[in-house]
């Protein structure tokens, strides 16, 4: 296992600043109308998606800013100690490469109502939850557009197995070619909705990757 990496050649021997983008969950409810957002990022020491404002409780913390998160992260949770996969997108969690924004409903929005706030939002899919916030499936924006009927989200979602944030970004792809998925759902240790994870995601999350080689 190799140590964490120090922040410059001869400088102290002090790990790197970890940037965790920050990802806004919209909330809309069974009216259409928006009602709200989290905000959180996918903690490297618990493993998990935390809320941002739970990270000013963290002794770690750098600093919190608009878009991110910047913290020390432990030996433990250091990039070096579980990079060690080879194949691509089986070193990085999928809570990496997910969507910054995603857009959530209630189950009895009607399609216009799916529509438009997906627009509003320029995001392509919808998590659709019934009133417990249970995941009841995906709703397309295309497909809400081109409803002509008074159906609601609960009738045009697409029934699809959710993957968990913490799970390797390669078993999502997989899943996602053997179901051909443009979209999966992502939730978190306790099957909360945290998010979504598309094909253009996985896709950025590749080329950022070559990039950097």
């Amino acid at each position: 296992m190799k140590p964490p990496a120090e922040s410059s050649p001869g400088s102290s021997s002090e790990p790197e600043v970890v940037r965790l983008r920050a990802r806004r969950l919209r909330l809309v409810d069974d009216r259409g109308d928006a009602v709200g957002s989290c905000s959180t990022v996918f903690c490297p020491e618990q493993r998990r998606s935390v809320d941002v404002a739970a990270c000013g409780r963290c002794s770690r913390l750098s600093r919190v800013m608009p878009e991110a998160v910047e913290c020390l992260p432990s030996i433990r949770s250091a990039p070096s100690d579980y990079r060690v996969v080879a194949r691509i997108g089986g070193d990085v969690c999928i809570a990496e490469a997910m969507s910054h924004d995603a857009v959530c409903i209630g189950a009895d929005a009607l399609a216009k109502r799916v529509a438009c706030a997906l627009e509003r939002a320029g995001a392509p899919v919808a998590l659709v939850v019934d009133g417990a916030g249970r995941l009841l499936g995906l709703v397309e924006a295309a497909d809400a557009a081109e409803s002509h009927r008074p159906v609601t989200a609960r009738h045009l979602a697409r029934r699809i197995n959710s993957v968990s944030e913490s799970a390797p970004l390669a078993h999502a792809v997989d899943r996602m070619v053997h179901e051909r998925a443009r979209a999966l759902p992502v939730v978190d240790d306790v099957g909360n909705v945290v998010g979504i994870l598309t094909d253009l995601d996985a896709l950025r999350w590749v080329a950022g990757r070559n990039g950097q080689r």
